[in-house]
């Protein structure tokens, strides 16, 4: 998955929601783990480009600062959860192992987070065209 922020999904205004992300199999950097730009929740919404294949149609238009944001990765055993804000900005490498890195993925908004239903039928209609551009392929 490239670097991006959930919200650049969700739409929520105000972005007051947070993902929580169990792990099934044990991660680590050799099968892809999740890594979370520390801090990167402080800088407020940042802007995204349509991504080419779903299902992540979006990912930062421009890369963060490391420096001030460096990617920690989440090295979890199976059970074990990662909990993140919609604003903090993440990204997943390839799974170069012989083993799964399956997780169950829960999201918790706040009862004033609210999509913008424009914006979500503009992603919506994006992912629609992936998704027609592929069958095409096929």
């Amino acid at each position: 998955a490239p670097a991006h922020q959930d919200n650049a999904y969700a739409h929520l205004r105000p972005a007051d929601a947070c993902a929580v992300w169990v792990a099934l199999d044990p991660t680590g950097t050799d099968n892809g783990c999740m890594s979370l730009a520390r801090g990167s929740h402080k800088l407020g919404d940042r802007p995204h480009r349509k991504g080419t294949e779903p299902p992540f149609s979006k990912e930062l238009a421009e890369p963060l600062d490391e420096s001030r944001c460096p990617y920690e990765p989440a090295l979890l055993a199976p059970g074990d959860a990662s909990i993140h804000h919609y604003l903090t900005v993440h990204k997943s490498g390839p799974n170069r192992s012989d083993h799964d890195r399956r997780g169950l993925v829960m999201s918790y908004r706040a009862t004033g987070a609210h999509a913008d239903e424009k914006a979500h039928a503009e992603h919506m209609a994006h992912v629609a065209n992936l998704h027609d551009q592929r069958a095409q392929k096929s």
